[in-house]
């Protein structure tokens, strides 16, 4: 159920906020990397947490004198402009210098990070945390109080360390520092290095802590090609000046803003590249000795270097025949073959995140992954198409941005996408195969990557599709429930199916629970913790097929359902009320992103008593809007009651500029659930 899959994701990240997290979280700075790896980002938070509580001691508690009244002033103005942040950065530069490494060939990057904090609370403890990995080093860190002299700090280096990671060559540098008063203040500096230019695609204004003034510098030489480009821009006060440098054959840009609020916590919003000004730095060529080496000046070149570590991989696929024999015997059609290998990956083979250096990007060989029985995006999707390729088809690596992206491939860059799929082309047509995605129908795509564009390999070259787009209707979940009225219970039988992704999410969480626990968890799952709800007789289809609806039937038992007053019966038909309360209030900045488009349909009916008839039936609800409907409906018919539920929301999003709009729709439709079916005696 949809209320049932929300209320989990939103109990999830509350847990998140109230747990380990709740003591570092509103105090954490965190310096995000450029670029990751080719594997999805995940919540590094909590760990980091974790790290730092092994910092035995604040620093800068002691020696640090309280400020003038002046800036006690300012930082309290400051606050009430900024009633959820501690902490806010006066002035910030960062400044990007571009070298080359004549032993490594590559171009390299420095960054030198300059900002000054203020404390806007009455004191105030954070922790400063810094990301790096093979590909880059921290050179230095500084901390200067607000006379300018030097405070020692005592920054901890430590592998970085994630459940969701199997490994990461991430480390990080972190250290704590104590803010005694309202108005405290550091400078805080450090330097940072890319050992290859490519791995640095991004520079963002924003921070967790709101800045009042932002400078971005970079310093280019002659012999580079650079091309930045102003991403979120429209609504942000930025400008940028540019001066060259005789002496030094360099040009430098320098990008300055002002006013820049938070980074935004809301929950279930945009990817940052899509809500932030940033820069998105394209380093395209640079000439050395008369001769012009391209980097990625365009898709073909970004393309190249990928197919280069692709060439890399050593597949062993002798391994793997016996059992592609195996899946594929005795089978018919070309649609069956490619289902039994795909899903016998997504069944077989563990997904884990890996970070390490190159092969963040390189695809890790099938016959590893076939023994390992678990591989990441790139391993996984690798041993489908080798598989593939060994049933006689047509498979091809495809690289894709997922929707926490905002590029596609007119920029060519690493941070243009974070996955792997493969694509198998049958008769002309192309089927994209995502095994990640945990029993997930063939031809059925995640809404994560629906739309977006995919670089599919094609030897030398390269094509560019887009992914289909799915309706909402291939998500859709029933709900049908008859019942009949004895004394104060309900009784009857429940019918619950589902198709597309509310399918596989329910499929997924299932069979991540014990054989021996299975029905306690279907029946928790279809009572939602009601105790005076007894579910029996429970059936569903297997556990494990993907090509029909999952079905759940049952037989149930509602006490307390019905309140009879004389002549009179009250109940209430609509037993989960989906998107109840599910408002917004006009306290959100970004659009809302839901798992998946959503079709939901309930129908209910219920049996008269034939001593009865029916005295005030509820109202319903018509409302139709461009991307969201909700219609309920009640009708006799005969001696039975029907009520009917439809809610579409069709994108998968609720836009900010239509979230009045929706919290006045859900304000109708609780009006309708609070309505009472009224029964009364026949005379």
């Amino acid at each position: 159920m949809i209320h049932f899959l929300l209320t989990s994701l939103l109990a999830l990240l509350k847990f998140m906020e109230t747990g380990i997290l709740s003591s570092f979280l509103m105090g954490f700075i965190i310096e995000k990397p450029k670029q990751t790896s080719f594997c999805m980002n995940t919540v590094r938070l909590l760990v980091i947490g974790i790290l730092i509580l092994s910092i035995p001691s604040w620093v800068g508690a002691q020696k640090n004198k309280r400020p003038d009244a002046t800036t006690i002033n300012f930082a309290k103005a400051q606050k009430a402009e900024h009633t959820k942040d501690n902490l806010l950065i006066r002035n910030s530069l960062v400044t990007y210098t571009f070298d080359f490494n004549e032993r490594t060939k590559k171009v390299t990057v420095l960054e030198k990070n300059k900002r000054r904090y203020i404390c806007l609370a009455p004191q105030h403890k954070t922790s400063f945390v810094n990301f790096y990995n093979q590909e880059s080093e921290i050179k230095s860190i500084e901390v200067f109080n607000a006379k300018g002299k030097r405070v020692p700090v005592y920054p901890k280096d430590d592998y970085y360390q994630d459940s969701d990671f199997f490994y990461s060559d991430a480390r990080v540098i972190y250290f704590n520092l104590e803010f005694p008063y309202q108005g405290s203040e550091y400078q805080v500096n450090y330097t940072k290095k890319y050992k290859d230019v490519k791995y640095f695609t991004s520079s963002f204004f924003s921070n967790y802590y709101p800045n009042l003034n932002k400078k971005i510098r970079f310093v280019v030489p002659d012999w580079l090609e650079v091309e930045f480009k102003e991403m979120n821009f429209d609504n942000a006060n930025i400008s940028v000046e540019k001066e060259y440098n005789e002496s030094k054959k360099s040009t430098t840009y320098t990008f300055t803003g002002k006013k820049f609020k938070s980074e935004n916590r809301e929950e279930y919003a945009p990817g940052p590249s899509h809500i932030y000004p940033h820069l998105l730095v394209l380093t395209k060529s640079y000439t050395r000795h008369g001769k012009k080496v391209a980097l990625f000046d365009s898709t073909q070149d970004l393309y190249d270097w990928y197919k280069s570590l692709v060439d890399l991989i050593d597949d062993d696929i002798s391994i793997i025949k016996a059992k592609v024999e195996t899946l594929t015997a005795g089978l018919d059609t070309d649609i069956e073959k490619v289902k039994a290998i795909y899903y016998w990956v997504q069944d077989n083979i563990r997904y884990i995140a890996f970070e390490d250096g190159l092969a963040g990007f390189k695809p890790e060989e099938c016959h590893k992954v076939f023994q390992n029985k678990y591989g990441d995006c790139k391993g996984m999707a690798n041993l489908t198409k080798q598989m593939l390729i060994l049933a006689g088809f047509d498979a091809r690596l495809t690289w894709i941005g997922t929707k926490r992206i905002a590029y596609d491939y007119s920029l060519p860059t690493l941070a243009a996408d974070n996955h792997m799929i493969c694509t198998v082309i049958i008769d002309g047509k192309k089927y994209f195969l995502d095994p990640t995605e945990k029993y997930n129908t063939f031809n059925v795509y995640a809404e994560r990557i629906q739309g977006k564009q995919a670089l599919i390999e094609n030897g030398d070259g390269f094509m560019l599709e887009l992914i289909p787009e799915m309706n909402n209707e291939t998500n859709e979940e029933l709900i049908v429930r008859k019942f009949k009225i004895d004394g104060d219970v309900l009784k009857g039988e429940g019918h619950h199916s589902f198709k597309g992704e509310s399918k596989s999410k329910l499929l997924y969480s299932i069979n991540h629970i014990k054989s021996d626990r299975l029905e306690e968890a279907l029946d928790n799952y279809i009572k939602e913790g009601d105790k005076n709800l007894r579910v029996f007789d429970t059936k569903t289809t297997e556990l494990n097929q993907r090509d029909q609806d999952f079905l759940i039937d049952y037989s149930f038992e509602q006490k307390n359902a019905v309140s009879s007053f004389g002549e009179e019966m009250y109940l209430d038909l609509d037993y989960y009320k989906e998107m109840e309360k599910f408002k917004f209030d006009g306290s959100r900045q970004f659009d809302y992103l839901f798992p998946y488009k959503t079709k939901l349909v309930v129908k209910t009916e219920l049996e008269i008593p034939h001593q009865y008839q029916v005295q005030e039936m509820p109202s319903g609800l018509t409302e139709d809007h461009e991307n969201f409907s909700f219609h309920v409906k009640f009708k006799k018919d005969g001696n039975k009651l029907i009520y009917e539920k439809e809610i579409n929301i069709d994108e998968a999003v609720i836009r900010k500029e239509d979230l009045e709009l929706w919290d006045s729709c859900i304000d109708k439709l609780d009006k309708v659930y609070h309505q009472q079916l009224i029964l009364t005696k026949k005379q």
